[in-house]
């Protein structure tokens, strides 16, 4: 919690601001992501901004010293080239997460947020609704008409911040690699299973082969990489 406020604070957000967190690449010209949403998120920042007056808007990710300066003109305090350490204090200090991605193969963005606790306001694309649950820590939406009443309903009521905050916590807590690793094993071995005809061989038949890979942690020392990567020999 300490670091949490004391990121707020260094970054002008007062302990009753509500900071709304945009995460990804900002270029204003030649977006080299414009699935991510950075020009949508541009539009949509006036009205942002007249949802509270005490909302405050936060965008993190790569930016040249140009368009951050640009940004930092239009009211929104810019977060350029965060240290991966300090992702994890980025995401606790925010009091929602907007993200406006097209696409994605899973979106690690919204289960860091809700690694800490922060609710998510996204569209119902892709693995969205598979990463988040739905309704309870994440508002998924369908089109760009949404996500203002999405964001309103959520910077506007502190309670439901809070419930959807429990939420996330107990949700994140199915994502952990040894519980991935036994579901790839189960649908590997399934694959096999029914790719030679139905006939079930032994386990200790299947010859899996284990390889520990390095982990890499965040900064509260939880495992956010795979401990074991394996393959079928």
């Amino acid at each position: 919690m300490g670091e949490r406020l004391r990121f707020r604070f260094e970054h002008g957000v007062g302990h009753d601001d509500v900071l709304i967190l945009w995460v990804g690449r900002m270029q204003f010209d030649l977006d080299e992501q414009p699935y991510k949403g950075f020009q949508s998120l541009l539009e949509m920042l006036p009205s942002i901004k007249r949802l509270r007056e005490d909302i405050k808007i936060a965008l993190l990710g790569k930016v040249s010293e140009e368009d951050a300066a640009r940004l930092a003109r239009m009211g929104v305090i810019v977060l350029p080239n965060v240290p991966a350490g300090m992702m994890g204090t980025a995401y606790a200090a925010a009091d929602v997460l907007l993200n406006l991605s097209q696409w994605e193969g899973f979106n690690l963005a919204l289960v860091e947020s809700q690694f800490q606790g922060t609710p998510c306001v996204a569209y119902n694309v892709g693995p969205h609704a598979e990463v988040t649950a739905p309704g309870r820590s994440a508002l998924l939406v369908s089109n760009a008409d949404e996500v203002l009443p999405a964001l309103k309903s959520l910077v506007s009521n502190a309670a439901l911040r809070s419930e959807m905050r429990d939420h996330a916590l107990a949700f994140v807590k199915a994502f952990r690699w040894e519980e991935n690793a036994r579901s790839l094993e189960s649908l590997l071995v399934q694959s096999m299973h029914r790719a030679r005809g139905g006939r079930r061989r032994p386990r200790s038949e299947w010859g899996l082969l284990r390889v520990p890979v390095p982990s890499r942690c965040d900064q509260s020392g939880q495992a956010f990489v795979p401990v074991i990567d394996w393959a079928p020999v």
